[in-house]
């Protein structure tokens, strides 16, 4: 492990599964193919939140722990 173990911090940040009704819930590859699209031009505000969320989240981590970047952030 180049971490020196299974002991370190991370931040994970998901996109959700498809919508109901998505012919990607019926394929096997389908929720990874989900994941692993391109967001929309009507999504692309929300994926920029969601990367300013998590660096802002990095960063409460090395200053304040993690801790207290759990009750900011996860909810």
């Amino acid at each position: 492990a180049l971490c020196g173990g299974k002991n370190y911090v991370r931040i994970r940040v998901g996109v959700g599964k498809p919508p109901p009704g998505s012919p990607l819930l019926k394929s096997e590859d389908g929720i990874a193919d989900w994941v692993l699209s391109r967001f929309s031009q009507e999504e692309q505000p929300f994926a920029e939140e969601l990367v300013a969320k998590a660096c802002a989240a990095v960063i409460t981590v090395a200053l304040s722990g993690v801790k207290a970047a759990q009750n900011k952030f996860n909810r």
